[in-house]
């Protein structure tokens, strides 16, 4: 094993690690959409590219159905982390009720 960090494997290579691409993709789409919704010809280029891009992903992955809403929705690195604080403090608060009603029952 080399001692070459991930980062310096993906720079290397050109990966654009997930994370990154799920961000900027929608930005990327959302951006040639509204800048070329008015103009006839740049839609027609841009619908077409659109398709070719379906047809490769389709090839390599099953069909994409468009219909579907993603009714989940990731959540963050900051949203996880106060998840786990409230969860702790949760636990942190029901212990102490617990060593409270037994400290209470043994007076």
């Amino acid at each position: 094993m080399s001692s070459q960090s991930v980062e310096e494997l993906c720079d290397k290579s050109k990966v654009v690690q997930s994370s990154v691409w799920r961000a900027q993709t929608p930005r990327f789409l959302t951006h040639f959409v509204t800048a070329y919704q008015d103009i006839g010809v740049r839609r027609d280029e841009y619908e077409h590219g659109l398709k070719l891009l379906k047809d490769k992903v389709e090839s390599i992955r099953d069909l994409i159905d468009f219909s579907k809403e993603r009714k989940i929705r990731p959540k963050g690195a900051i949203e996880k982390a106060c998840n786990k604080a409230k969860a702790w403090r949760k636990k942190v608060d029901i212990y102490f009720e617990k060593l409270k009603a037994r400290a209470q029952s043994s007076v």
